[in-house]
């Protein structure tokens, strides 16, 4: 992926301890620069456009899993040992949004700030189906987290999961969601409905959504027939 701010770009890389290596290549990859190496596989890996590099482990129902930033070559620990793991950062922010599945319930959790309270939301949804809107920053803190003001995110909220296991047969493509959009004040824990999965004649199962700069509008994949969609939403 783009590493930003420059014309590089991050990837995982795996080497000869049947791990993996997070390198920072050049586009025609004549200059590499290895940012972190693991011994173990199994990584997500997190680039935001404030330059913070993170990994999670790849989830699984029932299984602990982890998440780090990396900040020079040592992984620093965010979450951790909680089942099924999926995991998002916030860009210029300490915060992170994170679900947890095991014994066939699926939770979600939004944690401000570094070794502090953990706020558990009031929707069910996994944080791969989520995306953090952008707050505008003053030029004079570009570089540097702020959490002032409201930190909002956008969640698609499956209507009901229909597995037990429902991360590993989701990722394996086996079943579908039919889910609603709500939105998220991750400061406060507030959540209000923003479409409605009644509310149109198309149901979808949403992945990978991405948000644009003026926080107007959302792009995400039906991952039942892998479709693009936009939902234009009102930032306010």
């Amino acid at each position: 992926m783009p590493y930003p701010g420059t014309n590089e770009f991050i990837l995982l890389v795996p080497n000869v301890s049947e791990g993996v290596d997070v390198v920072l290549s050049s586009w025609d990859g004549a200059k590499q620069k290895t940012l972190f190496s693991s011994p173990l596989s199994g990584w997500k890996l997190f680039s935001l456009s404030d330059g913070g590099v993170f990994l999670s482990s790849l989830p699984a129902d029932d299984t602990a899993g982890y998440a780090f930033e990396i900040q020079r070559g040592v992984l620093v620990p965010r979450v951790r040992d909680i089942l099924g793991l999926t995991f998002l950062p916030r860009s210029s922010s300490d915060a992170v949004l994170f679900s947890q599945s095991g014994g066939g319930d699926v939770s979600l959790f939004a944690s401000l700030k570094k070794d502090t309270g953990i706020l558990s939301l009031p929707i069910k949804t996994v944080a791969d189906k989520c995306v953090w809107a952008p707050r505008p920053i003053p030029p004079s803190v570009k570089q540097a987290k702020t959490d002032s003001g409201p930190l909002i995110a956008y969640c698609a909220v499956p209507d009901f999961f229909p597995t037990k296991n429902f991360l590993s047969d989701w990722y394996m493509g086996t079943v579908h969601t039919s889910d609603s959009w709500w939105r998220i004040d991750a400061s406060t824990g507030e959540v209000t409905p923003v479409l409605q999965s009644g509310d149109t004649n198309q149901t979808f199962d949403v992945e990978n959504p991405m948000i644009d700069s003026d926080g107007t509008m959302i792009a995400f994949m039906d991952a039942s027939d892998k479709s693009l969609w936009l939902l234009k939403i009102n930032a306010k």
